[in-house]
């Protein structure tokens, strides 16, 4: 479901409709759930399929930033 609302959010940002701050408040957000040890099977299974293009490419950058890599201990925040 926040993969969902995120591609929402990256769409809406791309199109001038959100500002920078928002945004980024959203890619570090999504940053920690994507270090979840679940988060990337799922990604990767088909029901991602149904996902902007642009939005799946943005994903799998994020993906590979090696703070993503790094899981994050509880209660921190990812650097920005």
């Amino acid at each position: 479901m926040q993969v969902s609302l995120f591609e929402i959010v990256w769409f809406s940002h791309q199109h001038g409709q959100l500002p920078h701050d928002y945004f980024a408040s959203w890619v570090a957000s999504m940053t920690v759930v994507a270090q979840r040890p679940a988060f990337r099977p799922m990604w990767q299974s088909d029901r991602t399929k149904i996902l902007h293009d642009g939005f799946c490419q943005y994903m799998h950058s994020l993906l590979e930033d090696a703070s993503v890599c790094t899981p994050v201990p509880p209660g921190s925040t990812p650097a920005s």
